[in-house]
């Protein structure tokens, strides 16, 4: 199923076809410069797109995440350095991608950025010039980690496990750390909890809310108040059998911040004491958010340590709607501790681009 060359003279049928009837928020002839900036630079992510409309995955959420990749190629493409950044980004290089978005930042606050400048035996992401200042700065696009994944597979097994040992009821696990060693004696204590509505201790480690399920359809919900303001990795199990009992089991367990410190340490060695610099973050696709983040990179700046960061910026997006788009958060955490610190005009324009809900 092929997008038009001019989307704008169909519109109507664009977005019956590709938005399956819900207008994006861009106007019709924004989404066709999209469109024709991903057609002109980025053709593979178009034919892809293309053969997965004809496979039917169609959808405002798929429209509205290519019109936001194509409105960035397309501040970009004119910029000092552009050229191998999307080269890398077509070689499959998704950190190429954080790269571009931070740099159409810039072009929106009105800077005209370099990308990948040469500093010394260096090559930072970016360089902005402002005023007679020079600022270097170096993005990264972290995925979720290896730890997180091996987490959540933990987490799996013990859902799936007492799926297998719980049949007709619903357990939900609340876990203040990983249950490591005692894996097996939580599955133990577990099934040995009468399914009475109650939440109930077990080895320190966990809380359990048990109930009765039988026919009712399983609800992977939260149902055990959560004290612990940390965001959680969380996974379920159910099984429903045609006229047969309901089973559920959910597992939530906490995210810790020893890896933020560890993700933005491994990033010093690309700045200069002399020069002014940014770290720029973003966490769209990692455990979780800016909100959690922030309290996680002040700690990571102290006044005998990371001095060379002038400040941390982090970003995120997603799709929202009514009217469907992509929306962008974005915070700028200064350090105060900074051997050269950041300009006020920066920091100020990136942060009134900030499209979080109030």
């Amino acid at each position: 199923m092929s997008i038009p060359p001019n989307i704008a003279a169909n519109w109507h049928d664009f977005v019956a076809g590709w938005c399956l009837g819900i207008e994006p928020a861009e106007t019709p002839s924004e989404v066709e410069r999209a469109f024709d900036a991903l057609r002109r630079l980025w053709p593979e992510f178009l034919n892809d797109m293309e053969v997965q409309g004809a496979q039917g995955n169609r959808g405002i959420d798929m429209v509205v995440s290519a019109v936001a990749r194509g409105r960035t190629l397309a501040a970009c493409e004119r910029l000092d350095g552009f050229n191998p950044v999307m080269a890398r980004l077509r070689g499959g290089e998704n950190a190429a991608m954080a790269e571009l978005r931070f740099a159409e930042a810039l072009v929106r606050c009105g800077f005209a950025p370099v990308l990948e400048p040469q500093l010394g035996s260096k090559s930072p992401d970016c360089l902005v010039r402002i005023g007679s200042k020079r600022l270097y700065a170096e993005v990264i696009a972290p995925d979720q980690s290896d730890v997180a994944k091996a987490t959540e597979d933990t987490l799996q097994r013990m859902a799936t496990a007492l799926v297998e040992r719980t049949t007709g009821t619903r357990t939900e696990i609340l876990l203040s750390e990983a249950p490591g060693a005692r894996f097996d004696v939580i599955l133990d204590a577990v099934t040995s909890i009468l399914p009475d509505g109650r939440v109930h201790e077990v080895q320190d480690i966990a809380k359990v809310r048990r109930d009765f399920l039988g026919l009712l359809p399983p609800n992977a919900g939260p149902l055990i108040y959560d004290l612990d303001p940390r965001p959680k990795i969380g996974v379920a199990s159910a099984r429903v059998g045609g006229g047969a009992v309901s089973t559920s089991v959910t597992v939530r367990q906490p995210i810790t911040s020893e890896r933020v410190h560890r993700l933005l340490t491994s990033e010093l060695h690309h700045f200069s004491k002399s020069e002014r610099n940014i770290l720029a973050v973003s966490v769209t696709n990692v455990e979780g958010h800016i909100k959690w983040w922030v309290p996680r990179v002040l700690r990571w700046l102290q006044p005998e340590r990371n001095r060379r960061v002038g400040a941390v910026i982090l970003f995120q997006h997603r799709s929202l709607g009514p009217p469907f788009t992509i929306r962008r958060s974005w915070r700028v955490i200064e350090n105060p501790y900074a051997y050269a610190a950041v300009p006020r005009s920066l920091i100020n324009a990136i942060s009134a681009l900030d499209e979080s809900a109030p």
